[in-house]
């Protein structure tokens, strides 16, 4: 049975396995990066590759309820002239997982929990994991997920060898009396002292990621077969037979958009609705016919078994693994071990958000969840506030220094004064600028002073036979509080202000 302690025992052996083989050069057969390791100690199986498509585009937007609807009805009927009696497996993005979510929940007797499975894809969660952390540079912003998964690969290794020297110092500073944990209870305490990336800044991502792991938890119960079908390694896309290759749903799909939408896509179709619903209906088959063509040259290819290695399964690819995982290592290490103090933060929130919105109900899903304001690495520093009597003060001082200075040279080389004075000495006039931006001041002074005399106060409302009324700035200052509709818009505060002046006028 599959559980997710099992997965990361897994993880933590190839993590075991890099940090005893990185300290030499690779050799044929090393395979320390994720990909090679996990082909190399996968059971060979005959995987053959999976048959993809798309079906014809439609012309309106795919996150409408009628289009997700209709989409999981088209769905529904392929599944069932395909393999009979299957519970379909549909994967989205976050946005229409929302949708597909709101859909199954309203419909329960037609598209409910075991009519459908419903899950977020593979590709789109681990995007997300990429951005959590901000934007330092391309690797962080996922825009190209092979290599932005090779430089976590790096990362997830060489912050295994500073927890590896971590426990090691934790254990040098244990006294004698102390229970000793072993190296994996450890890492177990520590993890919980660790921040999730789940609340740093992705709220969406943070809204309905708890609801897919729920249905993910509870597939046994929910659809038995679907989960025995998971296990045996289904619902996901193999293009080779290679070993470890597969690939999710939603990033086969994504392959499928760009073989569409090479050469342009639909770049100056979108104002021939013609050419555009030709371009719609010839667009899968063009892709479905390249598809084709790869796949029988595929099998002319590989006709000896090296050829089922998976690609990173080379001494090259191996050696600049190692290279770069020493590089990042020893960079690190000179900065300090972040294992020896961690922060806690993010686990108690993850299990509140569970608790109130999925076990007790009692907090809606779409209640607000408050950021963390954690430092990433897109954050910018802090920046210095200082107030304008600092600046005030700055600047008497800097004058000060500027005159003494520029006075005693007048002294010295027998300088007019009243020369030196009449020339600018700063880069921008005082008198029109403060801190080089130029002054701005309140226009209320200015209407005081220009026209105090020219308005006499009266207390006498003028007789006036009509009045008009600029809707769109009326509109825009009374602010519809607590309002539903337009009706009660107009009636409680709309003519709330306009019977006051209707009833200064002579003519009704």
């Amino acid at each position: 049975m599959f559980s997710f302690p099992a997965a990361l025992k897994g993880e933590f052996k190839w993590l075991k396995h890099v940090a005893e083989n990185s300290s030499v050069r690779a050799t044929v057969g090393t395979n320390i990066s994720w990909s090679a390791y996990h082909a190399a100690v996968l059971p060979d199986g005959n995987k053959l590759p999976a048959v993809s498509a798309l079906l014809p585009l439609f012309h309106e937007q795919a996150k409408s309820v009628a289009m997700i609807r209709h989409s999981l009805n088209i769905i529904r009927s392929a599944v069932r002239k395909l393999n009979p009696g299957q519970t379909p497996v549909v994967a989205f993005d976050q946005p229409l997982f929302t949708v597909a979510k709101l859909i199954q929940w309203n419909w329960p007797q037609i598209y409910g929990e075991d009519h459908f499975v419903m899950m977020f894809g593979g590709l789109h969660i681990e995007m997300a994991a990429f951005k959590a952390l901000g934007t330092a540079d391309s690797f962080l912003k996922a825009s190209h997920v092979t290599k932005t998964r090779r430089a976590h690969q790096v990362t997830a290794c060489t912050l295994y060898r500073l927890l590896s020297n971590a426990y090691c110092q934790y254990k040098d500073v244990l006294r004698d009396d102390e229970v000793t944990l072993e190296f994996e209870d450890w890492c177990l305490e520590r993890s919980k002292e660790s921040p999730h990336f789940k609340f740093c800044s992705l709220k969406n991502y943070s809204r309905w990621l708890p609801i897919h792991l729920r249905d993910m938890v509870q597939l046994p119960k929910t659809n038995p077969e679907t989960h025995r079908a998971f296990l045996e390694g289904n619902f996901v896309v193999n293009k080779t037979e290679k070993k470890f290759s597969c690939m999710a749903i939603d990033q086969a799909h994504e392959q499928n958009n760009a073989c569409v939408k090479a050469d342009g896509g639909a770049v100056g179709l979108t104002e021939n609705p013609g050419a555009l619903r030709r371009w719609m209906v010839a667009g899968p088959e063009m892709a479905r016919l390249v598809n084709e063509f790869e796949n029988v040259t595929e099998c002319f290819v590989n006709t000896n078994a090296s050829n089922k290695l998976h690609h990173e399964q080379t001494l090259s690819f191996q050696e600049s693994f190692r290279n770069d995982i020493v590089s990042l290592y020893d960079v690190i290490d000179d900065l300090g071990n972040p294992f020896l103090e961690t922060k806690s933060l993010g686990q108690e929130q993850f299990e509140k958000y569970t608790k109130e919105r999925l076990v007790d109900r009692t907090t809606s899903v779409f209640d607000t969840i408050k950021r963390n304001k954690l430092p990433l690495f897109q954050t910018p520093p802090p920046a210095k506030k200082t107030s304008t009597t600092d600046h005030k003060l700055m600047a008497l001082k800097s004058n000060c220094s500027l005159f003494s200075r520029l006075y005693i040279a007048c002294q010295s080389r027998d300088g007019n004064l009243d020369d030196f004075f009449r020339h600018e000495n700063h880069a921008f006039p005082p008198s029109l600028s403060q801190n080089g931006t130029i002054r701005l001041g309140t226009k209320a002074d200015l209407l005081s002073k220009c026209l105090e005399r020219l308005t006499p106060p009266t207390d006498v409302k003028p007789v006036v036979s009509s009045v008009i009324l600029d809707g769109s700035a009326v509109v825009n200052m009374l602010k519809p509080v607590n309002i539903k509709s337009f009706n009660e818009y107009a009636l409680k505060v709309f003519y709330t202000v306009y019977s006051e002046y209707w009833k200064r006028c002579t003519k009704n």
